[in-house]
């Protein structure tokens, strides 16, 4: 996972900003708790958006509770409380999914990330280990994922749809098991798949010259048969994907209002309607990123 799904924090309430943190600041106490200090590297705010919709289904209101940030001793986080088993499956989640880019990741063509990937794999390999036991569903997800993403890259396909499928699926398979009963596996299944596809096609989009630089396989290259460095092919290729990655992000946020929550409703909102768009504009747009703009980053 890339970590796209973000809020978007200036149409957001100070209330739930901070409802927010707190999610984002639990599921990295629980990555440390369950795994170490170093798997903490693994959060990111994909990871956290499948927490908050797990815990949004949850009858029982979670508490909240102040806490030392690890990172900075001197900052007090709000914390949820008594949702250890919502969040133990994100981290989970988080660290299989991680462990598998830093191993794809030793295969690049880039000299600079195979020798960043080669420092961390002893640790991320150990991580998963502990993680394949505790969730070998979840793995198995992602193993069928790296699988029928290798058989595209190695045909090279030019399908846009062939390519972003198997992240799809993987991410609708993660989302259909956080729901709490068939409708709501059903509802959690579409928004996963678009997610997923929306992903996908906006990394694309994003590493598009890097792909192009080393060589990569990139779906819209080959598609647009970009060999070389071209400003105008390459502003071509990312203006073509944008009314599929509209579709995208619409259907996942017209899904979500078939979904039955309990709380973090306007969080979720926010995300699917704002903090997608504005994510998506500044990769397809190469605007520069506001400062502040997103969930976390004036921590």
């Amino acid at each position: 996972m890339i970590g796209y799904v973000k809020i978007y924090k200036p149409e957001l309430r100070v209330i739930d900003y901070e409802l927010y943190r707190a999610v984002y600041c639990s599921l990295c106490r629980q990555m440390g708790k369950l795994y170490g200090p170093f798997a903490r590297f693994a959060l990111n705010y994909d990871f956290t958006f499948l927490s908050l919709l797990e815990i949004s289904q949850k009858k029982e209101c979670p508490a909240y509770k102040k806490a030392r940030c690890v990172f900075n001793p001197l900052v007090r986080c709000n914390n949820v409380k008594g949702c250890s088993d919502e969040l133990s499956y994100a981290a989970d989640a988080a660290i299989i999914t991680s462990y598998y880019k830093v191993k794809d990741n030793l295969k690049d063509r880039g000299i600079s990330k195979r020798i960043k990937a080669g420092l961390v794999y002893p640790l991320f390999a150990l991580f998963y280990r502990k993680a394949k036991k505790r969730s070998p569903k979840v793995d198995e997800y992602v193993k069928e994922y790296i699988a029928a993403q290798d058989d595209v890259e190695r045909r090279s396909s030019d399908s846009l749809d062939e390519a972003a499928e198997p992240t799809a699926v993987m991410l609708q398979r993660l989302f259909e098991d956080i729901g709490e009963d068939d409708i709501s596996k059903r509802v959690l299944s579409r928004i996963g798949y678009c997610i997923g596809k929306w992903i996908y096609l906006l990394d694309a989009a994003d590493d598009l010259e890097d792909d192009i630089k080393l060589k990569n396989y990139n779906v819209l290259a080959v598609k647009f048969g970009i060999k070389e460095y071209d400003e105008l092919l390459i502003k071509k290729a990312r203006e073509y994907i944008t009314s599929t990655l509209n579709v995208c992000r619409t259907e996942a946020a017209a899904s979500a209002q078939l979904l039955d929550v309990n709380r973090y409703h306007d969080i979720i909102d926010n995300i699917l309607y704002l903090g997608l768009e504005y994510t998506q504009n500044n990769v397809i747009l190469r605007k520069k990123v506001l400062k502040n703009t997103y969930a976390l980053s004036d921590k």
